[in-house]
């Protein structure tokens, strides 16, 4: 169903709340038009009904508030002291020694800042990357002290963006402009930023890094500058790892929107109106605005000029793209969010001869048509959305092509003579050919790989596996830095024992598939692995202390159906990096902590509470010795004694006390899984007679045995952690800045 008209909703709007009390909460107004909008749908009843609405304009305030009933609440800017903390904290981390000889110096920039804390953290990120000489800081004062006395905090705020947007490389200000192509609060995928700037030229290049590498270092740079807000997303590719992301600032985007404008660097078709026709169109983006969007594909503007076009979520009712013809010089084509193929024309799309970047962000039953071959100069081919799995063979005549991706890819006999491919996947193992690794040994330049193997795709698994294993042992030596393997047909083993030579410049690894031995090249030698995931059916003493000695591991993911008999213990002063933690047993006793692991945050822990006891003679795991940990939580496997239950208070009073222990006061959720003892008893009886060993029966689904209790920690508020098998992964990427947890 298409978009509702402003005047129906509103009609809905009215109609539902007429007779009903309701607190509505309207953030961030900017326009007496959008709250006089707003007004029309929301009805006067004799309910007490209460209406709360934000804003960044005083006199916005003022006129929403003039009834006799508002009431307009001025927020205060920080105090002086918070404003200095805020401050210091962002250029120095708590670390170094303030330099006398700048005391003056800031005090005069945190009166220029008037309290406004995006104000202070992106001036103060700024002076982070810089010398700590008096002469840049006064530079950077005197930029912003030609400010009058009465300027708003939005026009503090502009001069500031400009300040750092003038800093900024010539390059690298077009990257950040590029971010004003997208619509307020969107979440964007780092990859799909990295290759659109490669796409639009904007990558300057680097010695000794890729172009990719170099579009990664500006996004990096852009976050540390406090210009983006870095974010967690969910996988786009069919996997378990969560990606890195930004999101923009209201604020900072009405500033690049602002001079984007200025400098005629993109066309922006919202609901502003339509651009000055003696303008000339270089960049378009269409936003959710089919009323606009149908002046341009009638063919009503010059398009002869356009170099990129990005439509998110814009109804194609009544229009199409504009013919091929009319785009001679288009370089970039990305169909954000869209489900609709009559908005392009895929037959056509081979007429673009210049096009570098294609992506396709809906379109569910594309087709790619069979001439995609001639596109010579395309860089970026992203089916990720489209759900177009089956290739047509003149793909392999791609030889520019750096990044393809998808959702179980199945690729043409002949595709290692694709010879730039950097990012490929993920690919259908069961279904490409079965000596597809073959051709993947070939692609020597190829950084990022994701294959999955599918149950009841193939009768011969083995094979292929043993095909992709042989590619891995060739491309380990070369450029590959990440693996992502997805495998729920089984029999896995051969992708962990036999990885020769080790890929010694691997850096992320995840193999999802059922519990195989741990795997024999995983070895303190692997310098630059920064992330692992993987499931193992024992480990033992010797494989944790493999782990401990890894010597950049941030984050650490590991489903472990049985531990060592004498359980495992992490020793003090190991995972000197590590930050992102879970070990998941839940068959069995876990681990306990002796110390070490002085940069972990964020913990998850899964673990029979009896066998934990009988193993390590209590419960208490040691969570008091993690003094950086800022989220836990645990899933506890134990027999129901009803419900007064014994072992369930002790778990939770050790936990508590543990937790009293810890400086930051983390959040804490503890679920339990229960099960009667009569049934493992049950259980115990039928094992015995088969020969097999006595254990504890299997935990039951979510759904219909997991109770989540809440231990309360002062001071902060406990989240609700219910998971029976826990996939809420965070990703560390190449920067310091904290993560926020995917839940």
């Amino acid at each position: 169903m298409g978009p509702c008209s402003d005047s129906l909703l509103i009609d809905q709007l009215r109609s539902y709340l007429e007779n009903k009390r309701y607190l509505v909460v309207i953030d961030d107004v900017w326009t007496k038009l959008a709250w006089e909008t707003i007004q029309c749908a929301l009805p006067k009843n004799a309910n007490t009904s209460r209406i709360i609405m934000t804003t960044r304009i005083n006199s916005l305030g003022q006129f929403c508030s003039t009834s006799d009933e508002g009431f307009m609440y001025q927020m205060k800017p920080l105090s002086r002291s918070d404003s200095e903390n805020l401050f210091l904290k962002r250029i120095f981390c708590g670390k170094d020694k303030f330099p006398v000889q700048l005391e003056g110096i800031k005090n005069e920039i945190l009166e220029k800042c008037d309290g406004l804390p995006l104000a202070i953290v992106t001036l103060a990120s700024l002076l982070a990357a810089k010398p700590r000489t008096k002469e840049e800081w006064e530079r950077a004062l005197n930029s912003i002290s030609y400010m009058h006395e009465k300027d708003s905090g939005l026009e503090v705020m502009d001069k500031i963006l400009s300040l750092s947007y003038n800093e900024l490389p010539h390059h690298m200000r077009n990257c950040l402009l590029h971010l004003g192509t997208f619509p307020e609060d969107h979440e964007i995928y780092k990859d799909i930023l990295v290759w659109r700037w490669i796409a639009e030229g904007f990558v300057a290049e680097k010695q000794g890094y890729t172009l990719e590498q170099a579009a990664e270092s500006y996004f990096y740079e852009f976050i540390n500058r406090n210009l983006i807000q870095p974010i967690t997303l969910v996988p786009r590719y069919g996997m378990c790892a969560v990606e890195e992301g930004c999101r923009v600032h209201d604020i900072v985007l009405n500033f690049l929107i602002s001079r984007s404008v200025e400098e005629n660097f993109v066309t922006l078709l919202d609901s502003q109106g339509l651009p000055s026709s003696d303008r000339r169109i270089r960049r378009l983006s269409v936003w959710y605005n089919p009323i606009h969007s149908m002046a341009v594909f009638r063919g009503t503007m010059d398009l002869s000029h356009l170099r990129s076009i990005s439509i998110c979520n814009v109804n194609a009712e009544g229009w199409a793209m504009p013919t091929v013809f009319d785009l001679p010089v288009l370089r970039v084509l990305d169909l954000e969010e869209y489900n609709d193929l009559r908005v392009v024309d895929p037959d056509g799309l081979w007429i673009l001869f210049h096009l570098r970047y294609l992506r396709f962000g809906g379109a569910i039953g594309l087709m790619l048509p069979a001439q995609i071959g001639n596109l010579q100069y395309l860089q970026t081919l992203d089916l990720s959305g489209a759900k177009a799995t089956q290739l047509p063979k003149s793909i392999v005549q791609l030889k520019r092509l750096v990044c393809l991706v998808g959702y179980q890819l199945i690729m043409p006999d002949g595709f290692g003579n694709m010879e730039s491919l950097q990012e490929l996947g993920n690919l259908d193992g069961c279904k490409c050919s079965i000596s597809f690794g073959e051709d993947l040994a070939l692609l020597s330049k190829l950084r990022v790989l994701r294959v999955t193997f599918m149950w009841g795709s193939t009768g011969d698994p083995r094979t292929r596996k043993e095909s992709l294993l042989s590619a891995l042992c060739k491309l380990g030596g070369n450029c590959l830095r990440c693996v992502y393997i997805y495998d729920n047909v089984g029999g896995g083993d051969c992708l962990a024992d036999s990885w020769c030579p080790p890929p010694g410049r691997l850096q992320k690894f995840i193999h999802i598939s059922k519990h195989v031995r741990f795997p024999k090249w995983i070895t303190s030698s692997l310098c630059d692995l920064t992330y692992l995931d993987i499931l193992v059916q024992k480990m033992e003493r010797e494989h944790l202390r493999i782990l401990e000695d890894l010597p950049a591991i941030c984050s650490l993911y590991i489903d472990v159906k049985q531990v060592a008999n004498d359980g495992l213990i992490i020793s003090r002063g190991a995972f000197p990096s590590l930050i992102y933690f879970q070990f998941y047993n839940i068959e069995g006793p876990g681990l306990i902590f002796e110390g070490g692991m002085r940069k972990l945050e964020w913990l998850r822990l899964g673990l029979d509470a009896d066998k934990a006891r009988s193993t390590y003679g209590s419960v208490e795991i040691g969570i008091g010795k993690l003094p950086s940990v800022k989220s836990i939580g645990l899933t506890v496997r134990l027999i129901s004694e009803g419900e007064h239950d014994l072992m369930e208070r002790e778990v939770k009073s050790v936990i508590n006390g543990q937790v009293q222990m810890l400086p930051n006061c983390p959040g804490v959720a503890i679920g339990f899984s229960r099960r009667s003892r009569l049934a493992c008893r049950e259980r115990g009886r039928e094992e015995y007679a088969t020969g097999q060993s006595i254990g504890l029966c299997e935990a039951p689904p979510v759904s219909q045995g997991l109770n989540v209790i809440q231990i309360p920690v002062p001071e902060r508020p406990v989240h609700t952690f219910i998971t029976h098998h826990m996939v809420s992964r965070p990703f560390v990427g190449e920067r310091s800045d904290p993560k926020k947890e995917i839940t």
